[in-house]
C-alpha cells in the first residue's frame, strides 16, 4: 500500500529529480529576466496591444529565485545518495517554494483575469508523476490554498488587484462572485486532472514494477542456466581428454598392430574428440568472458598460484 511519506521511487531516483528542479529553475530565472526586461524596452508598444508587465516583481522574484537556487544547489552537492530524509525534505521544500513564487506570479499577471493559474497544473502534474496519489494530491491542496487565499485577500482588498491586461483593470463588470467562482472552477479542474492523471501514473509504476521483478527473475534464470551448462561442460572436459590420451597411447605401443578398419576408427573418434574439446573451451570461454561483464570487471592483484593450479589441472586433465 501507499504511505504518505514512502516514495514512489528510490532514493536514486528522487535525488536525480531534486537536481532536475534545479536545472529547470534556472530556466526559469531566464525567463523571468527576459521577461523584465522586455516588459522594460517595449513597455510602450506593449501598452499599445493591452499590456502591461509587472517588470519590479520579475525582476525581484529572479533575484530572490537566483539566492534560493543557489542554495538548493550547494546543499544538494553536499546530500548522500542513501540518505532517503534530506532528500526527501530537500524535495518538498522545493515544492513549497516554487508554489509560492507561483503564487506571486498569479498574483502579478492576473489571477482571476488571465488563465495563469493553470500554471499550477505543473507541479501538479509533476507530482503526480513523481509521487503516489496520497501524497501528490497533498501538492494539489497547497496549491489550490495559495491560489484561493491569494483571491479571497483580493476580493476583501487586503491586496490590490493586480493585472497585466488594461481592460480588465478598468472593467468592473467583474464581480468578487464572478471571481470567486472563476477560482474555484480552477481549482476543481485541478482535481480532476490529479485524479486522472495520478491514476494513470500509478498504473504505469505498478506496471513498471512488474516488470522489473520479472526481470530480475529471468536474469536469475539465466544466470542459473549458465552456471549449470558451465558445470556440465566442464565435466565433459576430463573425458573427452581421457579420451584423446587413451588414443595416443593406441598409437604409440599398439598401432602397427591394429587393423586397418580400426585406425580410421580411432582416427575419427580422435578428431571428433579433438572438435568436441575446442567447441568445450570455446564455451568455458564465452561463460568465464559473460561473468566477468555482470562482474563489472575490475583490475587488482593476479594470484599466480591460481594460475599455476588451473593450467596444472588442464594438463592432469589430459593424462
Amino acid at each position: 500500500g501507499e504511505t504518505l511519506g514512502t516514495p514512489e521511487f528510490d532514493d536514486k531516483m528522487l535525488l536525480s529529480n531534486m537536481h532536475w528542479f534545479i536545472s529547470v529553475r534556472w530556466i526559469v530565472i531566464l525567463v523571468f529576466i527576459i521577461s523584465g526586461v522586455m516588459g522594460r524596452v517595449f513597455s510602450d508598444k506593449l501598452f499599445g496591444i493591452g499590456f502591461i508587465l509587472p517588470v519590479m516583481p520579475l525582476f525581484i522574484m529572479a533575484g530572490l529565485l537566483v539566492i534560493i537556487n543557489s542554495c538548493f544547489f550547494l546543499i544538494s552537492r553536499n546530500v548522500a545518495e542513501d540518505n532517503h530524509r534530506s532528500i526527501t525534505f530537500n524535495l518538498w521544500i522545493q515544492i513549497v517554494l516554487d508554489l509560492v513564487f507561483v503564487t506571486s506570479l498569479v498574483y502579478f499577471i492576473g489571477s482571476t483575469d488571465t488563465f495563469i493559474s493553470f500554471i499550477y497544473l505543473i507541479h501538479i502534474v509533476i507530482s503526480c508523476i513523481f509521487f503516489s496519489k496520497s501524497r501528490s494530491i497533498f501538492v494539489v491542496g497547497i496549491a489550490s490554498c495559495f491560489y484561493l487565499t491569494c483571491v479571497l485577500l483580493q476580493q476583501t482588498w487586503v491586496l490590490r488587484q493586480q493585472t497585466i491586461l488594461i481592460s480588465s483593470a478598468q472593467d468592473e463588470s467583474w464581480t468578487p462572485v464572478i471571481r470567486s467562482f472563476f477560482a474555484l472552477s480552477a481549482v476543481i479542474i485541478w482535481f480532476i486532472l490529479w485524479y486522472f492523471i495520478s491514476t494513470l501514473s500509478s498504473y504505469v509504476r505498478e506496471r513498471d514494477s512488474s516488470l522489473r521483478i520479472a526481470n530480475h527473475k529471468l536474469k536469475l534464470a539465466d544466470i542459473e542456466k549458465t552456471r549449470q551448462v558451465l558445470i556440465t561442460t566442464h565435466d565433459l572436459k576430463a573425458p573427452f581428454a581421457g579420451i584423446e590420451s587413451n588414443i595416443g597411447v593406441l598409437k604409440y605401443l599398439h598401432w602397427e598392430e591394429l587393423p586397418d578398419s580400426c585406425r580410421d576408427l580411432l582416427d575419427k573418434i580422435e578428431v571428433r574428440s579433438k572438435t568436441l574439446r575446442e567447441r568445450i573451451k570455446q564455451i568455458l570461454d564465452l561463460g568465464n568472458l559473460r561473468t566477468q561483464i555482470d562482474n563489472n570487471i575490475k583490475t587488482g592483484p593476479v594470484s599466480l598460484k591460481k594460475i599455476f593450479d588451473n593450467v596444472i589441472g588442464d594438463i592432469a586433465d589430459q593424462i
